[in-house]
């Protein structure tokens, strides 16, 4: 079960990460020029800023949930993935 979750987690680390420097590409080169010129921005170019800040949401909150993941699995070694009840005598 850690090994899928550490495999999915980067998995959507790697998928958000690539969108949101790929979104920094497309800002650098179809709007970056339109804000120096104070333009009006067209729904293309506004799509791109939204998706800029969903995949920097995105990828950050992977990242802490794939931190959490891994120091909650180190500090832990007894849990590894099972709740056990134990009787008070």
């Amino acid at each position: 079960m850690f090994t899928i979750t550490i495999i999915i987690l980067s998995v959507l680390l790697l998928v958000f990460g690539f969108g949101w420097v790929n979104s920094d590409v497309s800002y650098k080169y179809e709007i970056q020029d339109t804000l120096v010129a104070r333009k009006a921005l067209d729904e293309h170019q506004r799509d791109i800023i939204h998706g800029i800040i969903f995949c920097k949401i995105a990828a950050v909150s992977s990242f802490v949930l794939l931190i959490l993941t891994l120091v909650i699995h180190e500090l832990e070694p007894t849990f590894k993935g099972r709740v056990q009840y134990v009787k008070k005598k």
